[in-house]
């Protein structure tokens, strides 16, 4: 029972992941691979991978203030 709970889970957060990676313009089936193999664990990795392809995508042709 508990390790159906545990597949529940990571599956659950693969498509969630999956998502966001779509939402963001990220490969959606690689982030989805990557949260079945790894579950919760990828979830810094994303969020890292995120903020540097919005960087990559903002930088171009603009002007950055820091603060």
């Amino acid at each position: 029972m508990l390790i159906l709970l545990i597949m529940l889970i990571v599956f659950c957060f693969s498509i969630y992941v999956a998502i966001e990676a779509m939402k963001n313009g990220m490969s959606e089936k690689n982030w989805f691979i990557a949260g079945m193999c790894f579950g919760p664990i990828i979830w810094p990795m994303f969020n890292v991978k995120r903020k540097m392809a919005l960087l990559k995508y903002t930088e171009i042709d603009s002007v950055r203030f820091n603060a």
